[in-house]
C-alpha cells in the first residue's frame, strides 16, 4: 500500500481508516506501507512482468496481539530506504512480495 506519509503511530488509525483487514476477516498480522507516492510505485512496474527491487521508506504496522477483532490495534515503525520486492503484472505493481527489515 502506498502513501505519501504519515507517522507510525498512526497505524491503527490508518488500518482501520482503510478496511485492511486478515485474510479470514480478523486482525491483519503486518502490513507494510510504502511512503512515497502513487506514480512512483506505478513507475517502478512500467514496462515490467515479474518482481522489481526498490528502496523505499516505509512503515510496518504490526498486531498488538492482546487486541482483537473488530478492536484491532497496531503499533507502528518507519524504516527509511528498505529494499521492498514488488510483483508486477502488465506493468502494474499488485503485491510486496518482500520487505528487508533488518
Amino acid at each position: 500500500t502506498d502513501t505519501d506519509s504519515f507517522p507510525p503511530t498512526e497505524c491503527t488509525q490508518v488500518m482501520r481508516r482503510r478496511g485492511i483487514k486478515g485474510q479470514n476477516g480478523g486482525c491483519k498480522e503486518i502490513n507494510t506501507f510504502l511512503l512515497d507516492t502513487g506514480v512512483r510505485v506505478r513507475n517502478t512496474c512500467a514496462g515490467h512482468h515479474g518482481i522489481r527491487s526498490v528502496g523505499f521508506n516505509v512503515v510496518v504496522c504490526s498486531h498488538v496481539h492482546t487486541s482483537s477483532y473488530p478492536n484491532c490495534r497496531y503499533t507502528g515503525q518507519h524504516l527509511d530506504n528498505r529494499i521492498v520486492d514488488i510483483m508486477c503484472e502488465n506493468g502494474v505493481p499488485v503485491h510486496l512480495d518482500y520487505v528487508q527489515i533488518g
